[in-house]
C-alpha cells in the first residue's frame, strides 16, 4: 500500500500536510509503543491511560490510510490529543507533570501546520488556558504532595521528555523545509517572470520601433504628396484652384506633422499637445503673406491626448487659423487668436479657439471648411458652439474616453 499517495495532492502544501498527519500519527504510535513498554517495566499507573491513546492513535492512522485524507484525522489528532493533554496536567495533582507542556506544544504546532492558522491559535489559546488555569489553581496542591520520584518514573519522565524533543524538532524541520520550498517557489516565480517581462519589453521595443518607423513612412510619403501638390499647383492660372489647392497642402502638412511627432514621441499613444499646436500654426503662418502682426497664444493645461483624437483636433484646428488668417484681420493692425484647452471633468475637455478679428467676408455655411469643421467635429462627437462677437469664437466640449 502506498502510504503517501502524491497522485492525491498535486499542490505542495497539501501534500505535506498529509504526509505530516500521517507520519506524526505513526509516530506518536511507535512512541506510545516505546512509552508504554517502559511503564510495563516500572510498573507505572499510567500505562492504562498511555494504551487508551495508543488504540486511538491506531484508529487515526486506519482513517488516514483508508480515506487518504487528512482533514478529519488532523482535526482528531489535535482533538484528542489536546483533551488528552489538558485533562492529564488537571488530573494528575500528585505527579510530576513536566512533560504535559511539551506534548501542548506538539499539538498546537501540529494545528497550525495541518490545519491553520485559526485553529492553531485556537489551539494554543485553549491549550495555554489550561497551563494558566494550572499555574492559579492547582501548581501549589501539585507541589506540595509531590513525592519523590522512584527510577521507573525518573526514566518514564527522560523516555518521554526526549521523545517530545525528537517531535518538536521533526515539526520544525517541516516548518523550515516548506519556508525553503516556499522561497525557492518564490524565487523561481521571480525569474519566470523576470523572463517573461524580458520578453515583453523586447517585445514592445520592436513593436515600437515598427510603429515608429511606420509613422516615418507615412511622413514621408504625405510630404511627398504635398510636394506633388505645389508642383502641380505651379501650372495652375485659376486663383480659385491654386487656393484650393493650397488649402489642401495645409491639411495633408497637418496631418504629417503628427506622424512626425508620432515618430519623435517615447509614448506612441500619447501626443503632447502645446508643443504640435505651436509648430502647427507656425506651418500655418509661415504659409501664409501676411500684412499685419498675428500673434497666436496658447493656454493649454491638458499636456497630453490620445492619439485617436489628435488628427481631428489638429485638422480642425487648421482651419480655424487659415480662415482667422483668410478673412479675420483686414480691418485689424495686428491680429491675435487665442487658443485654450482645460480639463472640465473626469475624461472631460474643453477647447475654445477664438480670434480678434472682424470678419469681412462672412463665412458660407456650405463652404468646404465649415462642412470638415462640421464633419470632424461629428466624428469626435461634440457639439460645436460658434459665436461671432468682437470677433470669432469656437467652444468644444470632448469626451477624450469615446473610442
Amino acid at each position: 500500500m502506498n502510504l503517501f499517495p502524491l497522485s492525491e495532492y498535486t499542490d505542495f502544501y497539501e501534500k505535506t500536510k498529509y504526509q505530516l498527519t500521517l507520519r506524526l500519527s505513526i509516530a506518536v504510535c511507535v512512541m506510545l509503543v516505546i512509552l508504554g513498554v517502559t511503564f510495563v517495566l516500572f510498573d507505572q499507573d499510567v500505562m492504562y491511560l498511555n494504551f487508551i491513546g495508543l488504540l486511538l492513535c491506531i484508529g487515526i492512522v486506519a482513517l488516514i490510510l483508508l480515506t487518504k485524507k487528512y482533514n478529519i484525522a488532523a482535526i482528531f489528532f489535535t482533538v484528542i490529543g489536546g483533551s488528552l493533554c489538558i485533562f492529564t496536567l488537571l488530573s494528575l495533582k500528585v505527579d510530576f507533570l513536566f512533560v504535559d507542556p511539551l506534548w501542548m506544544i506538539i499539538i498546537s504546532l501540529f494545528a497550525y501546520f495541518t490545519l491553520g492558522k485559526i485553529a492553531g491559535n485556537m489551539t494554543i489559546f485553549i491549550q495555554f488556558s489550561a497551563v494558566v488555569y494550572y499555574l492559579i489553581f492547582d501548581l501549589n496542591y501539585n507541589l506540595l504532595n509531590l513525592k519523590p520520584l522512584s527510577i521507573g518514573e525518573q526514566y518514564s519522565i527522560a523516555v518521554n521528555a526526549f521523545l517530545c524533543a525528537t517531535v518538536i524538532a521533526y515539526l520544525i524541520h517541516q516548518f523550515l523545509k516548506r519556508n525553503a520550498f516556499a522561497a525557492e517557489q518564490y524565487r523561481a516565480l521571480t525569474r519566470e517572470l523576470k523572463i517573461k517581462n524580458d520578453l515583453v519589453e523586447n517585445q514592445n521595443r520592436e513593436k515600437t520601433a515598427m510603429l515608429k518607423e511606420i509613422h516615418h513612412r507615412v511622413k514621408n510619403n504625405l510630404q511627398v504628396i504635398t510636394s506633388l501638390l505645389r508642383l502641380q499647383s505651379r501650372d495652375l492660372t485659376n486663383e480659385e484652384t491654386i487656393k484650393h489647392f493650397k488649402e489642401a497642402i495645409d491639411r495633408v502638412g497637418a496631418m504629417a506633422l503628427i506622424h512626425n511627432q508620432m515618430y519623435q514621441s517615447k509614448d506612441l499613444d500619447r501626443i503632447q499637445l502645446q508643443p504640435y499646436l505651436e509648430s502647427l500654426s507656425t506651418n500655418i503662418l509661415s504659409s501664409y503673406i501676411l500684412e499685419i502682426p498675428v500673434n497666436i497664444s496658447f493656454n493649454i493645461s491638458l499636456k497630453h491626448t490620445r492619439s485617436n483624437l489628435i488628427v481631428p483636433i489638429a485638422l480642425i484646428f487648421n482651419e480655424l487659423i487659415s480662415n482667422s488668417l483668410k478673412h479675420a484681420f483686414k480691418t485689424k493692425n495686428r491680429g491675435e487668436i487665442r487658443i485654450a484647452i482645460k480639463e472640465t471633468g473626469e475624461n472631460q475637455i474643453q477647447i475654445i479657439y477664438e480670434d480678434n478679428g472682424a470678419w469681412q467676408q462672412p463665412a458660407k455655411e456650405d463652404s468646404f471648411g465649415l462642412e470638415l469643421i462640421d464633419a470632424l467635429a461629428q466624428q469626435l462627437n461634440v457639439d460645436v458652439m460658434r459665436i461671432e462677437e468682437n470677433g470669432t469664437r469656437y467652444i468644444f466640449n470632448l469626451d477624450t474616453e469615446q473610442e
